[in-house]
């Protein structure tokens, strides 16, 4: 009796290569992609605290710079610009000691009169403002970068408070 001997053709072992190798890498992508990156969660995380500090009344309610717990740009639930200038007389680094982030932040209203024209802002120092309506952020250098956006009463008007943040 003959027997028959296995054949490998080099065509078959090819295509078997090259599907073992697609579907390693779609596996790696797959489980690399279920756990997010711990360090934008807690950016992100920070991001919402932040925005919402901004958008509270702070501590004491009538906070100076001298008295400040909590720093909030709220009075009865409305933006209050004299809130606005004791945060901009403040130091950088104090305002982000007192959010207790590790984070860097920049800050703006948008004016609801002019929706394209930023009317207030404060934070990191290398971000700047270009014909009062245009945010740079170019010159940052950033691994994860957050942006939230929140609506404000600003003189019975709806205008836009936004929050970046970056590591």
């Amino acid at each position: 009796m003959r027997r028959k001997k296995a054949q490998v053709w080099f065509p078959d072992f090819i295509f078997a290569f090259l599907l073992f190798v697609l579907a390693l890498t779609m596996s790696i992508k797959f489980i690399t992609n279920t756990f997010p990156d711990s360090g934008y969660a807690a950016l992100l995380e920070d991001s919402e605290r932040i925005s919402e500090t901004f958008m509270s009344q702070g501590a004491p309610i009538n906070w100076t710079n001298e008295t400040v717990i909590k720093i909030g740009l709220l009075t009865d639930k409305k933006f209050d610009p004299n809130k606005m200038n004791n945060l901009t007389n403040m130091t950088y680094s104090v305002v982000r000691d007192r959010l207790t982030t590790r984070y860097d932040f920049f800050m703006f209203i948008k004016d609801p009169v002019a929706p394209h024209n930023i009317s207030h802002s404060f934070g990191h120092p290398a971000v700047s403002i270009i014909d009062n309506s245009t945010v740079v952020i170019s010159a940052l250098e950033y691994d994860n970068l957050v942006k939230i956006d929140r609506f404000i009463t600003i003189n019975d008007s709806i205008g836009i408070l936004a929050v970046y943040i970056w590591d």
